[in-house]
């Protein structure tokens, strides 16, 4: 789940100030959105004489109807990367693997007809998906791969469950 990345407060929770608050919220949303591919809204707080910013990151949206307009917004970014000569691909996690009630599933709603893909094979693993089966679906629009591994059961915690290449039991 999102959260909030707050910039300008130290470990226990002062504001320390930012050098130059009005350029960071003028380039951060830009610059997310063109290097992660997330929208967010950052705002600059005041506090005491003392400046920090706020980075929140949309809600993950719910319905179909919601991951479509997600998907809208990628294509664009998509589109825009396009024309500067780059690659976008969307990285999945488990839950765009996961049908909606409506029996949609979000990866296709967010990928749309041009959105390229990156497939995590072991997010999909996680999410209840065959990789095989999306690997040929989105085949000739799929870049790059992301490959790691899944430990046994129980294991590797601290590591979210995941293994490196080979020691796990993908």
């Amino acid at each position: 789940e999102g959260g909030t990345l707050t910039i300008g407060r130290n470990d226990e929770g002062g504001v320390v100030s930012v050098k130059d608050a009005g350029k960071l919220l003028e380039d951060l949303p830009n610059k997310v959105r063109d290097i992660l591919g997330l929208i967010v809204d950052v705002r600059q707080k005041k506090n005491g004489g003392r400046e920090d910013v706020e980075i929140n990151p949309e809600d993950r949206p719910t319905t179909a109807e919601g991951w479509r307009a997600h998907g809208a917004k990628l294509a664009k970014i998509s589109e825009d990367m396009e024309r500067r000569g780059l690659v976008f691909a969307y990285h999945n996690h488990d839950f765009e693997m996961i049908p909606l009630a409506d029996g949609t599933y979000p990866i296709d709603l967010l990928l749309g007809d041009t959105v390229k893909f990156e497939p995590d094979l072991a997010w999909m693993v996680v999410g209840k998906a065959d990789p095989l089966v999306w690997l040929e679906k989105y085949s000739g629009r799929i870049p790059a791969v992301h490959v790691k591994d899944l430990a046994p059961e129980g294991e590797n915690v601290e590591e979210r469950g995941f293994a490196d290449v080979g020691h796990g039991r993908l």
